[in-house]
């Protein structure tokens, strides 16, 4: 029994010990769950107050002092735990509620004006910068920024133009045919280098009535600077289809710089009536430009031996040309990587050019090509080619071939005039370059080490040319006299005999079966043999046809002429550059040309708008070209010729099938 007492009253405290933990623990669940209550009623009653407070917008003291109140009742709920507490501290927001209306309204006025001095503020702004934009941009319109800037785009955009691409594809195959692909550099300059006429400030009429024939007057600037003083005279003149018109001043004085109005007016009798060209043109007369080639010279065996070991360091072959300019610029790293000549700035750029690697190799053997070549920059016409040179350095002496092109004197190499004959035809296109000669030259015996003194490491030498010519600038304006359907009277001394036999005859000779005005244009080198025409026909080799630019002249007969040279032939071509280009009923001028003068040369319209042209005006299928006297060769695929239409019945038409 006294062992059955103790038992019994350890399980009685084991119980009441349990009751009280189970006890505890609600008790504490309880407390849990009134504090969470009280934490989200006075979380609830702060959000409540925080947006009365936001409608008030805050426009009153008496809105703070409700803020203030719902903000300390809130921290006092949470001290406290007490929902009451907040609801005491929330009477204080009531309150300020009570001014909603007020506050609502002044935070709408409030808002109203804001808004409104903010876009007063803005339009002022707005105007003041307007102001000083439009000052700033007049400034930069008279000095030229934005024109230029405009022609940067342009020219950006023609660079993007994959047709560009395509069409610098088709001249980079004619040089190369011709052997003239050659490249140089050119100095920039911001002066007017060389001669340019331009329209003058106020032009004058350009339609007159048949009455006011003699009244006829057009006016063009002359703007020459004469660099270094070197040119002798500049000379000024105006035709009209092969007439020659009165032009004051006939010549300029040869200063340092001109700037000067020319006047043109017609002989005497008056303007022929018709629509037609005035040309205006100055021809300056001995412009000089030189230029300076350096190429670095070593000694072949250095630079084949350094070639080999950068070959077995790096792993690369040196297997084409691109490899080798990127080996020797890697083990001689100061050279340029493609040795260009540059030349004077001006309207004619020399070039002269051998081999354009960074460094030549060069033993006692060698013989090194050198080439001298021109390249017309500006929309003028090289009119003569007075005299060109090349000055090889010392230490070389000229070739065997040199002797055949060349007049050698030393370390000079003259051109003969046979060949500058060649050059002196402005059938010269505009941007690409013409080869005055071209022979080798070598080292003088045991003169080595003049041209190479120091034969582990790149020696400099120079190569100079000069150029001396006579360049022309014009400019031609489109004029009418009385009816401009009237085809003008050509100067009689133009009309010259019949051409050679099997030829046609001149195309001022009715007999050849012309009819209408005449159209002097340049003609460009069709090409293209194998491939079809407008008008379904494929294009035979030493073909006979022209291309005009309108679809409405295939099957039509056309008379083209250069000099007393004319064939009669029939348009089966449309172009060459545009297809919808009646020249002939409008001013006479082709778009193409128009686009090379005044649009530096990049096509204005049409869907091929943005390739640069050439200013052809009609296209001569192969046969015809050289049959008229051009040469691939020597003229570059361009000529000057004069057509107009002929009867039907004057040409035989081809069976093609028209499309």
């Amino acid at each position: 029994m006294s062992e059955s007492r103790p038992r019994a009253a350890l399980q009685d405290a084991k119980a009441t010990l349990r009751q009280g933990t189970r006890d505890l623990n609600d008790a504490s669940r309880r407390r849990t769950a009134r504090f969470n209550d009280t934490m989200d009623a006075a979380a609830d009653t702060a959000i409540q107050g925080t947006r009365k407070v936001a409608r008030a917008t805050g426009k009153t003291v008496a809105a703070v002092g409700g803020i203030a109140a719902a903000t300390a009742g809130t921290a006092w709920a949470l001290g406290k735990g007490t929902v009451n507490t907040v609801g005491a501290g929330i009477h204080g927001l009531d309150t300020a509620t009570n001014v909603r209306a007020i506050s609502s309204a002044g935070a709408a006025i409030g808002f109203w004006t804001f808004r409104k001095l903010i876009g007063i503020l803005f339009l002022l702004t707005l105007i003041i910068f307007s102001i000083f934009a439009y000052g700033a941009i007049k400034a930069q319109w008279q000095a030229g920024t934005i024109q230029d800037a405009w022609n940067r785009f342009v020219a950006f955009w023609h660079n993007l133009n994959p047709i560009t691409h395509i069409q610098a594809w088709q001249q980079q195959t004619i040089c190369s045919a011709a052997g003239t692909c050659l490249e140089g550099d050119q100095e920039k300059t911001s002066e007017p280098i060389g001669i340019e006429v331009t329209d003058p400030l106020v032009q004058g009429r350009l339609k007159y009535a048949k009455e006011e024939a003699g009244d006829v007057e057009l006016y063009s600037m002359v703007s020459a600077f004469n660099k270094n003083g070197q040119v002798r005279a500049i000379k000024s003149s105006c035709t009209a289809k092969g007439q020659e018109w009165q032009v004051s001043p006939a010549e300029f004085p040869s200063s340092s710089y001109l700037h000067e109005e020319m006047t043109c007016r017609p002989p005497a009798g008056g303007a022929p009536e018709g629509a037609y060209l005035v040309r205006m043109s100055a021809t300056a007369e001995g412009f000089t430009s030189k230029a300076l080639l350096t190429n670095q010279f070593i000694s072949s065996n250095t630079l084949d031996g350094n070639l080999q070991d950068h070959a077995r360091a790096t792993g690369s072959p040196n297997r084409n040309e691109q490899e080798l300019i990127a080996a020797m610029q890697q083990l001689y790293p100061g050279t340029d990587p493609q040795p260009l000549s540059v030349s004077d700035a001006g309207p004619v750029k020399v070039i002269v050019a051998t081999i354009a690697w960074p460094v030549i190799g060069i033993d006692a053997t060698t013989e090194l090509q050198i080439t001298l070549a021109v390249e017309n920059t500006r929309p003028g016409t090289i009119k003569a080619v007075k005299s060109a040179s090349i000055t090889i350095p010392d230490g070389f002496e000229p070739g065997s071939d040199c002797s055949k092109r060349f007049d050698v004197s030393g370390n000079v190499l003259t051109v003969k005039s046979e060949y500058l004959a060649v050059a002196n035809t402005k059938d010269m296109v505009q941007y690409l370059p013409l080869s005055l000669g071209t022979c080798h030259v070598k080292p003088k015996a045991n003169a080595l080490n003049t041209i190479i003194p120091l034969p582990g490491q790149p020696n400099a030498n120079n190569f100079r040319a000069e150029v001396v010519y006579d360049y022309e600038s014009f400019k031609e304006y489109s004029i009418v006299v009385g009816d401009p359907n009237k085809a003008p009277v050509e100067d009689a001394s133009s009309a010259n005999s019949p051409g050679p036999a099997g030829e046609g005859t001149n195309p001022l000779d009715p007999s050849g079966g012309g009819t209408g005005a005449t159209f002097s244009v340049k003609a460009s080198m069709e090409g293209d043999v194998g491939k079809q025409t407008a008008s379904g026909c494929t294009v035979k080799p030493n073909d006979f046809f022209v291309a005009l630019p309108d679809r409405s002249t295939l099957g039509r007969c056309v008379e083209v002429c250069r000099g007393n040279r004319c064939v009669i032939t029939e348009a089966l071509d449309v172009g060459p550059w545009y297809t919808d280009d009646p020249y002939w009923e409008g001013d006479g001028v082709p778009q193409a040309y128009k686009d090379l003068i005044s649009n530096n040369g990049i096509q204005s319209g049409g869907r091929h708008a943005g390739r640069r042209v050439n200013g052809a005006g009609i296209d001569l299928a192969d046969g015809l070209f050289e049959q008229l006297g051009g040469s691939a060769a020597v003229n570059a695929g361009f000529i000057d010729v004069t057509w107009r239409f002929a009867a039907d019945n004057a040409c035989e038409h081809r069976d093609c099938p028209y499309t």
